[in-house]
């Protein structure tokens, strides 16, 4: 979403030199969207910068700043323009999803990954896959039951997110709960029944349960053979 300051100008050219500068910010922003999708990261940086000079309120100059840091690797960089942009906007919950998936993802710092995410669920508590991020790194941290309750709550929201019922799935089946696992990984193959992950571990859990019978059919559906 894009905020643009609505002034009543009195002189004619100021007014003309203002609609410039915000279509020249289209234009570098369009041009830095091109080069990100085409690998020219520098050039693509050095775009969406002239964006944010003339308007750093944007959040989607931000998050295409963001992604190109991402694609360059330059994870540093990345976390000071993360915290760039919730210096101008605190209440930036895509900013703070972000902070959370580079924190977890790339610099490994679970805790305070987890406290990003909390912060963004708090001023946008409608975001499914806000949830589902935090379940994902609760899960990795070896935090299951909490990553359930993430999990739950993502596909609450929207449940058709297959990978949400797919990661509460694994997070049961790592407990050993294999009942609410199968239901979990059966929800998914109702939703895509080409998901031959999901065939895969229904499979799992089904042999767990002994029901070596429907574990058999769910590794054909996998492509795989019964072992």
């Amino acid at each position: 979403m894009k905020y643009i300051a609505l002034v009543i100008l009195l002189v004619a050219a100021i007014h003309v030199a203002s609609a410039t500068e915000i279509n020249l910010n289209d234009v570098w922003y369009n041009k830095s969207v091109s080069e990100f999708k085409n690998g020219s990261y520098p050039q693509a940086l050095q775009n969406i910068n002239k964006s944010l000079q003339q308007n750093p309120n944007d959040n989607s100059y931000w998050d295409l700043k963001f992604l190109i840091f991402l694609k360059m690797g330059k994870y540093d960089s990345d976390l000071s323009t993360v915290d760039e942009a919730l210096q101008i906007n605190s209440s930036n919950s895509q900013a703070l999803n972000d902070k959370g998936l580079l924190l977890a993802g790339y610099l490994h710092d679970y805790n305070s990954s987890v406290q990003s995410f909390d912060r963004a669920i708090a001023l946008d508590p409608t975001n499914a896959k806000t949830y589902y991020n935090k379940g994902l790194t609760l899960e990795g941290m070896g935090k299951y039951d909490e990553a359930i309750k993430s999990f739950q709550q993502a596909v609450e929201l929207v449940p058709s997110l297959a990978i949400a019922w797919n990661q509460e799935g694994l997070s049961y089946q790592a407990l050993k709960q294999y009942e609410e696992a199968f239901k979990c990984f059966d929800k998914v193959t109702q939703l895509d029944s080409s998901n031959k992950d999901a065939w895969n571990n229904k499979g799992e859990v089904l042999k767990a349960l002994n029901r070596d019978a429907e574990a058999k059919i769910a590794f054909s559906m996998a492509g795989k053979s019964w072992t």
